[in-house]
């Protein structure tokens, strides 16, 4: 328990603008190691498309990672928040959030929409089931007749 109090006290001795900018500094970081081994470039063309449990051939530690990266950066979010929600100029608020989110939407625009399949299956499962009665959980895209379009 020794660390998470070293920790701790270090947390509380910085400023609000070191501690936001240390929040933004490690959720940049983990937006970019998420961002670095499934580049855009390297898999746009991959036909059909694949999620992040795919590219990371179903692995346990493919499904940690993301499971830790995930908790960590809504927690970081939320620590960010907290942080700013206590500063009192509420412009800065603004200017500041604006230039996160512009900043992660750059790194993220280089990384392979790992999470966008669920899109295609969702299109497909309801066109089966409002053109073909194909019932969306029981019936596979495959059931769709070979001469539709999708």
């Amino acid at each position: 328990m020794k660390p998470w109090k070293t920790i701790k006290s270090i947390w509380n001795n910085q400023s609000a603008k070191t501690r936001f900018w240390i929040c933004l500094t490690l959720s940049g970081l983990i937006y970019v190691a998420f961002t670095l081994p499934f580049t855009l470039r390297r898999y746009y063309a991959i036909i059909p498309p694949v999620d992040y449990a795919k590219l990371t051939h179903y692995s346990v530690i493919g499904f940690i990672a993301y499971l830790a990266g995930i908790i960590t950066l809504f927690s970081l979010y939320g620590l960010g928040l907290q942080v700013l929600i206590k500063e009192q100029k509420a412009q800065s608020k603004i200017g500041i959030i604006m230039l996160t989110g512009t900043l992660f939407a750059l790194i993220l625009s280089f990384s392979y929409p790992q999470t966008a399949i669920d899109l295609f299956v969702y299109a497909i499962r309801t066109r089966g089931w409002a053109m073909y009665d194909l019932l969306p959980f029981s019936s596979s895209p495959d059931a769709m007749p070979a001469s539709d379009p999708w």
